[in-house]
């Protein structure tokens, strides 16, 4: 072997080395995860405001050889907003200062809430970024210059960017419809909420303004998903007379992660023994409602 390929081979086995370290919450025992408080199952939830993403092809007939710069860096990696504004024209209405959003990509989209629609006029789908088929259209306006755009206006729909670290932590996979309580001033539960997973993501909700006056959003208003009895397996198991002077009403969770609604979902059946896989991770909130209702726990 020469000295070039054991400097690559030293160098691979380094990055798997810090990939373990980094993915030691992965390979603790859930044990460890609940006494160390390692696992927090919450995200910061954002508030995504109406803006516009340009393809190459409308910033050039937009904004022609005008130098554009970023005004500031979005949270996703990679993204961010230009300094630069659009003006959108529809049957009804006009908005302003529409936000213009980067990198350029190959198919010009408009995000709205149902309340912007409204006031133009138009009735664009709730879709997920990128599908724009069919969608609602309207005119962009920048620099005394105009395009008519036929489709590409959607409501976005809400949805969580996850890493696959962060997936396997909540038991969840790409393109998942789950529910998710929200913390804010008027808290509530969302339904439907898009599971987006990829390495180039970084852990957050996207939410739009009509959603995030609807849950009195806060600038630290997080996030948790939430399962409903639908996904929890319920198996009422009395125990042997011998064994206790009552009967005993014995449930099982089969998910890799279990959180407080989860458990507070069982209480209404009034169980006093949960039984969960070995490989099961307990959030330290499910662990604290299991010992102040004085719950069994078993791993089986």
């Amino acid at each position: 072997m020469n000295e070039e390929m054991m400097k690559e081979l030293i160098l691979k086995i380094m990055k798997e080395l810090d990939f373990n370290k980094d993915s030691s919450i992965l390979e603790a025992s859930p044990d460890e995860k609940v006494q160390t408080g390692a696992f927090d199952d919450s995200f910061q939830v954002e508030v995504s405001a109406r803006h516009i993403h340009l393809s190459k092809e409308h910033l050039e007939a937009l904004f022609k050889d005008q130098e554009i710069g970023i005004k500031k860096e979005l949270s996703q990696p990679g993204q961010y907003q230009a300094d630069i504004r659009v003006t959108l024209i529809g049957p009804k209405g006009v908005l302003q200062n529409i936000a213009v959003l980067g990198p350029s990509r190959n198919n010009t989209q408009i995000e709205l809430s149902l309340t912007d629609a409204r006031a133009l006029g138009i009735n664009p789908p709730v879709r997920d970024s990128g599908d724009t088929k069919g969608s609602a259209g309207v005119i962009i306006s920048a620099n005394g210059r105009a395009i008519e755009l036929t489709e590409g206006v959607i409501i976005a729909k809400r949805h969580i960017h996850m890493t696959p670290k962060d997936a396997v932590l909540r038991g969840v996979k790409d393109k998942d419809l789950v529910k998710v309580r929200v913390e804010g001033d008027r808290p509530l539960i969302f339904d439907d909420v898009l599971v987006r997973v990829s390495d180039k993501y970084s852990l957050a909700m996207h939410i739009d303004f009509d959603e995030a006056n609807a849950v009195g959003h806060r600038p630290d208003s997080r996030g948790r998903i939430v399962f409903d009895s639908e996904r929890i397996k319920l198996e009422n198991k009395p125990l042997a007379k011998e064994e206790t002077s009552s009967e005993l009403k014995e449930c099982f969770i089969e998910k890799k992660l279990i959180s407080e609604e989860m458990i507070k979902e069982l209480v209404k059946s009034e169980p006093k023994i949960v039984n969960i896989p070995k490989a099961s991770i307990l959030t330290p909130l499910a662990v604290d409602f299991i010992k102040e209702k004085r719950i069994e726990l078993k791993r089986v």
